[in-house]
């Protein structure tokens, strides 16, 4: 397998966005306006890098002619489907992604979403959603949900993680030992978890151990292994 350089990012359009990435071997953490980290993007040297990206980097499939322009189909399944109702009441938050205004983070640094005919063909990484079209190499992105990953590792409520220093704490503790990676650091806060999540799920993607590309009309999720009947 090549050696790809995986990065963590939890953006951010209102405070700096948290990357995670290694160096020298160690995990590292670093916060970035988003100029700072389209910069910090546009200047790695590495022939090989794989960005995992904690916001919508597809938009609604306007080939369908579809009403609606905040849920894409993916959102959708996680919202309506009987199965997931646990995940609002645990703390797992699926919005639709004119809902999440992060995405204004992704066009910008990535030219991510489009999905009109007005968008640019040329963008900085090649999108990845699914395992079908995937050939490792060069600069690519996937779209990962670390909270519902987070949720799926940790089983019990993470409710009120996203502000309780001491929960992301616990959550670490537990969802680390089911990993199998040495990581010498603890996230402090939620964006840092978010974005260590982000860099766990694409390094093990690589490794093909535990995590896959779960695509559905357009749009997908990196996430652990299971039946998510999309």
């Amino acid at each position: 397998m090549k050696d790809v350089f995986v990065i963590g990012i939890d953006p951010a359009p209102s405070k700096k966005s948290t990357v995670c990435y290694l160096k020298d071997g160690k995990i590292l953490f670093e916060d970035f306006t988003p100029y700072e980290l389209k910069d910090f993007l546009d200047e790695r040297t590495e022939p090989d890098i794989l960005v995992c990206w904690d916001s919508p980097l597809t938009g609604v499939d306007v080939s369908k002619k579809d009403n609606s322009f905040y849920s894409r189909a993916i959102e959708k399944k996680f919202q309506q489907k009987e199965e997931y109702h646990y995940l609002k009441e645990t703390g797992v938050s699926v919005l639709g992604f004119a809902g999440c205004p992060h995405w204004t983070v992704s066009r910008y640094v990535l030219g991510l979403p489009k999905f009109t005919e007005f968008d640019k063909n040329k963008i900085p990484f090649r999108l990845i959603t699914k395992e079908s079209d995937i050939n490792i190499g060069g600069r690519m992105v996937t779209e990962v949900h670390p909270a519902i990953a987070i949720h799926h590792w940790y089983i019990e409520s993470i409710k009120g993680y996203k502000t309780k220093t001491s929960q992301v704490g616990k959550i670490f503790d537990k969802i680390s030992k089911r990993w199998k990676l040495t990581l010498g650091i603890k996230p402090k806060n939620s964006d840092q978890l978010d974005a260590l999540v982000a860099f766990v799920l694409g390094t093990l993607w690589l490794k093909k151990d535990g995590v896959e590309i779960y695509e559905h009309k357009n749009s997908s999720f990196l996430l652990p292994e299971k039946d998510w009947k999309l």
